[in-house]
């Protein structure tokens, strides 16, 4: 009894020493919760830093995936004759393998970026496609005020892309997956639209004079103020679209 009241005393006589004994419970809870809120924010700003790290990893191989495919497609089209090649000459396949291959790694405004390339190379227009894009993964494609009258896309998916403006006049487009896509003003006059998905598309200005949408599914689109004059709408699906009773048209 008399050793344990004696540890005792020389405890408190050692905590009276280095400051300790006028510590109150708040004191105690200061020197415990500020370590660890440095700590926290110390692995905060470290788990930050290296998502910013790995985004512009990402990013810059991105780049380097596209220039590459410029590179690769250029070749193609110089020493091989690309744009002259037959259907079936061996590079066209390539260039359709490395094609779909790049577009299933970029971001949606770098697709736009091939897409355009493409299309001005000459390689997917709808008179004379050299360059098949069929089943190409263009989903989440950014690519606004673009002019692509006459390209061919046909069976492409385009699904929740932003091609706000963009000119696709006499454009095949048919079997295309627009579903959630953000197509206001763009220009679909004459172009071919048939067993086209518009699903959830938000087509508001929007032209389709004389376009073809047979057998085309429009369900829940938002077709205000858009131009359907001489549209051929045969075995369309309007379920729950908004639309004008009988069309806009311009006075």
């Amino acid at each position: 009894m008399l050793v344990r009241t004696w540890l005792v005393l020389k405890i408190k006589s050692v905590w009276r020493w280095i400051g300790f004994s006028d510590k109150t419970l708040w004191d105690w809870l200061q020197l415990l919760i500020i370590p660890v809120a440095l700590g926290l924010a110390a692995l905060w700003f470290a788990d930050k830093n290296s998502k910013t790290e790995q985004a512009l990893a990402e990013d810059a191989s991105q780049e380097a995936a596209l220039l590459r495919y410029y590179d690769d497609i250029s070749k193609l089209l110089i020493d091989y004759d690309l744009r002259n090649s037959d259907a079936g000459d061996e590079v066209r396949t390539i260039a359709r393998i490395r094609t779909l291959s790049v577009l299933r790694r970029l971001n949606g405004v770098r697709k736009g970026y091939v897409i355009v390339f493409l299309y001005e190379s000459g390689l997917i227009t709808a008179s004379e496609p050299i360059l098949s894009l069929k089943n190409a993964y263009l989903r989440g494609m950014v690519l606004n005020f673009a002019d692509l009258r006459g390209i061919d896309l046909h069976e492409v998916d385009l699904r929740n892309s932003d091609l706000t403006g963009t000119d696709f006049e006499g454009a095949d487009l048919s079997i295309v997956e627009f579903g959630g896509a953000n197509i206001q003003s763009v220009n679909f006059r004459r172009t071919n639209l048939t067993w086209t998905s518009l699903v959830d598309t938000l087509l508001v200005g929007s032209l389709l004079e004389n376009a073809n949408l047979t057998y085309a599914n429009l369900s829940n689109a938002d077709l205000r103020l858009c131009h359907l004059e001489n549209t051929i709408i045969d075995n369309i699906v309007f379920n729950e679209a908004t639309i004008w009773p009988e069309g806009y048209s311009a006075p």
